[in-house]
């Protein structure tokens, strides 16, 4: 014979504080929380690829530089892989930078060709 106290079938021990009587925890994912120093790397790694999105996209429209477009999709993808793939992540954001600055140089060095040029030819 069971009594009104005995635990329903199913129910563990465990009472949350603050829950009302019977009702279990939320369902976990068995994932758990990261721990705090790969918590904050993942957040580093998903702060550098936005601003690296942002930069590369701001490029493309005031700069035009193409590369820009690839560089943002380099980024988008790091966002993207942040908690998933953490070093995966790390690269494609490095790639991201890489492309952004060689995309600036070559504009810069383009710019100046046609600076030099344009000079020479008003002579």
């Amino acid at each position: 014979m069971t009594s009104p106290h005995d635990p329903q079938p199913g129910y563990s021990d465990y009472q949350p504080y603050g829950a009302p009587y019977g009702q279990q925890p939320p369902p976990t994912s068995g994932h758990g929380h990261l721990p705090p120093a790969v918590q904050r790397t993942v957040e580093n790694t998903r702060t550098q690829a936005i601003v690296a999105l942002t930069v590369n996209f701001i490029s493309v429209a005031s700069c035009c530089n193409v590369f820009g477009l690839v560089g943002g999709i380099l980024a988008w993808r790091a966002l993207s892989k942040a908690t998933t793939d953490l070093p995966g992540a790390k690269s494609l954001t490095k790639w991201s930078w890489i492309v952004f600055g060689t995309g600036f140089a070559i504009m810069a060095i383009v710019m100046g060709i046609a600076i030099a040029v344009d000079t020479r030819n008003g002579d």
